[in-house]
C-alpha cells in the first residue's frame, strides 16, 4: 500500500470513527498483510494534517487518539451552528413524548 492510500484511508477511518482513534486502532484497521508500519501511520496523520493548513481543518491529538477537528479560529464563526443544533435538541426535549400523549388520552 502506498503513502497516498495509507493517508486516504486513515482519513476515511478518523471521520467514519466520531470519535478518536489511537495509532494502534488505525493500524487495526488494515488487513493484516497490508498494514502498515506504526511510523507510516504517523507519518500519514502528518501529512493529512499539512494537507488541511491552509483550510479550516486540522489533525488533533487528544488522550484517546486522533481526531479531524475544526480550527479553533473558525470556531467563532460555526458557533451559529451549533447553537441551532442545540436548540433543536432542546425543542425536541421538551415536546411532550408520544407516551404522555396516549397516557392522557
Amino acid at each position: 500500500m502506498d503513502d497516498t492510500e495509507i493517508r486516504y484511508f486513515v482519513e476515511a477511518a478518523l471521520l467514519a470513527a466520531g470519535r478518536p482513534s489511537s495509532v494502534d486502532q488505525l493500524k487495526a484497521l488494515f488487513d493484516d498483510d497490508a498494514a502498515p508500519e506504526k511510523a507510516e501511520i504517523r507519518q500519514a496523520l502528518s501529512d493529512l494534517d499539512d494537507e488541511y493548513a491552509p483550510r479550516g481543518l486540522t489533525i488533533g491529538e487528544v488522550a484517546s487518539g486522533f481526531r479531524i477537528q475544526i480550527k479553533t479560529s473558525m470556531a467563532e464563526r460555526l458557533g451559529k451552528l451549533w447553537k441551532s443544533v442545540r436548540r433543536a435538541i432542546r425543542a425536541h426535549c421538551l415536546r411532550p413524548s408520544h407516551s404522555s400523549r396516549i397516557a392522557s388520552r
